[in-house]
């Protein structure tokens, strides 16, 4: 339909005295797709508990205030900022992996940093997250805090490796404690940036966990600490909170699109070369902070963006605990809209984050857990009989691989030993490591794997 057809039937429909309903409806069929309208997008939105409001959204969060790691994780940022002379977390990666002067330089940092770790430990302690962001600030809301928990996370976990070099095995298996349990509360965070940052957290974590294996090989009372308290548990994701507020930042942006300059002012990057994309700036007082856009147009994108979490939801909750299979339907849900010509179904996309690998992301994290208790009983058994065990169930390993609910898997190579899962792929690559190369299905070649002795890591 070209501009001038879609203009006569507007101010036909004017004409008549239809009303601004009907402008809104028909300008819904040229805009919408297939969505439903707005009052029907609120109340199934409604029907499954997706918040309108950021009252609505922080009304499920119930945690105290000594409960609350946020405090400490802030508060250690700014101890961080303070250590002098700094160290930027890529020297310091890559002093860890260097020569016994830059080494050196690293357990220097390490112990300079001591007031930071100090609150990071007790941050481990805690049980919850709130943020007390305005989440009304859509767009423009930032994140600071994860990049200096993640730097302070991975000098704890070397500060592990060194105590155990050291010979302090107790206090190597309490970093790791804590490690894991930041871990796991950042997992449990409300956002999907915030649970990937858990993932990667455990990682660094289980990368420390791997090293402290080989040194307290010998030492049956540290392994059996390592296999209880450090790898005991399993990450615990929240997705049905984190649907929450990933749909309300999405209502508070088209709440307020027109005041950002609308949809084109979102997705234009030519102020940004390299696509170094920057949100439009809003004063925050100016901010609607509840009922629907101004716009009738942003009113039809607004149902979209309801109707597209209210199915996603209703996804998660028909299968809560095969993450694999949620999120491969709801990329199929994804695609569905993607294939859409209408700009409601582009505005949704736009800003609706990519959550294609978030099955495989948390499975993956589950078997790289479970390759590391599993390697760690077999090193046990070994200090304990002399030999490596025959099997994994000699071991006293009976879980079962999460990527297809099979055996994991178990070889010894001469002196490498290693127990593995075998990956998003399901094929059994011998315990080669996840390369990050896909196979032409958009799954992951390659297995997750705990060596033992570790592998030095990839430079």
């Amino acid at each position: 339909m070209t501009k001038a057809r879609i203009g006569c039937l507007v101010a036909g429909v004017a004409l008549f005295g239809i009303g601004a309903w009907g402008v809104y409806s028909a300008a819904k069929g040229l805009i919408v797709g297939e969505g439903s309208d707005v009052n029907e997008a609120i109340a199934d939105a409604r029907k499954v508990g997706l918040p309108l409001t950021q009252e609505e959204l922080v009304s499920t969060l119930k945690i105290r205030e000594a409960d609350n790691a946020v405090p400490l994780f802030r508060s250690a940022a700014v101890a961080l900022e303070k250590v002098t002379p700094p160290m930027t977390s890529t020297d310091f990666r890559k002093n860890t992996r260097g020569n016994a002067q830059e080494k050196a330089a690293a357990k220097a940092y390490i112990k300079r940093a001591a007031s930071a770790l100090d609150l990071l430990r007790k941050a481990s302690e805690r049980t919850g997250l709130d943020w007390g962001r305005d989440w009304d600030q859509g767009v423009m809301l930032e994140f600071p805090e994860y990049r200096s928990i993640k730097d302070l996370l991975w000098m704890l976990s070397v500060s592990a490796q060194y105590s155990a070099e050291q010979g302090d095995f107790g206090k190597a298996v309490d970093d790791l404690v804590a490690c894991r349990k930041v871990s796991m509360l950042l997992a449990s965070d409300h956002t999907m940036i915030g649970v990937l940052v858990g993932i990667a957290l455990d990682a660094i974590t289980l990368s420390g966990v791997n090293k402290v294996i080989n040194l307290s090989a010998r030492n049956p009372a540290i392994l059996s600490r390592i296999e209880k308290e450090v790898l005991g548990k399993k990450l615990a994701f929240q997705f049905e909170e984190v649907f929450r507020n990933e749909c309300y930042m999405t209502v508070a942006i088209v709440r307020n699109l027109d005041l950002y300059g609308g949809f084109k002012a979102l997705t234009d990057t030519e102020k940004n070369p390299g696509n170094n994309w920057r949100s439009p700036q809003v004063p925050v007082d100016k901010l609607r902070r509840d009922g629907l856009p101004p716009g009738l147009i942003d009113r039809v994108h607004l149902s979209r963006v309801l109707e597209y979490w209210a199915k996603a939801m209703a996804i998660l909750r028909a299968n809560p605990d095969d993450l694999v299979k949620v999120f491969k339907d709801i990329d199929a849900l994804t695609k569905k809209f993607e294939a859409e010509k209408s700009t409601s179904a582009k505005v949704a996309m736009f800003l609706i984050p990519d959550t294609s690998r978030f099955g495989f992301a948390t499975t993956r994290a589950e078997a790289n857990r479970l390759s590391h208790l599993g390697l760690c009983k077999v090193v046990a058994y070994k200090a304990a009989h002399g030999r490596f065990p025959q099997t994994l169930k000699e071991a006293g390993v009976t879980f079962k691989d999460p990527f297809g609910g099979g055996e994991m898997r178990y070889k010894v190579r001469g002196a490498e030993v290693l127990v593995y899962s075998v990956g998003e792929d399901l094929a059994d690559d011998n315990g080669a490591p996840d390369s990050g190369a896909e196979d032409g299905t958009g799954m992951r070649k390659g297995d997750v794997a705990a060596f033992y002795p570790p592998r030095p890591p990839k430079q």
